[in-house]
């Protein structure tokens, strides 16, 4: 069996942690899916697309490693995206 992925833009774009927020309130569970889960198998040294993304481009590994800890297998999407959104809003209160 094989797999094949097809990545669609979004119209969302992300260049802080608002504006990070506000994407992930807004793009489909799909894309949930494609940077959470499918990314672990795509990428060999970033647990996740989100993490990678905050570490490099952010700079902020600690909160990297905690999204990185939310388990796909272990949770819908939706309690990803609620927990990632919960993850942000609470960093920047406590940052």
């Amino acid at each position: 069996m094989r797999a094949n992925s097809l990545v669609l833009p979004t119209g969302h774009v992300a260049v802080d942690l608002d504006s990070f927020t506000a994407a992930i309130e807004r793009v489909s569970i799909s894309s949930i899916y494609h940077h959470m889960f499918e990314s672990k198998i795509r990428l060999d040294h970033d647990p996740n697309d989100f993490s990678a993304w905050i570490t490099h481009e952010i700079g902020e590994p600690r909160l990297a490693r905690k999204i990185a800890r939310l388990d796909p297998y272990f949770l819908t999407l939706e309690q990803i995206r609620a927990r990632i959104i919960d993850l942000v809003r609470s960093w920047r209160v406590v940052s």
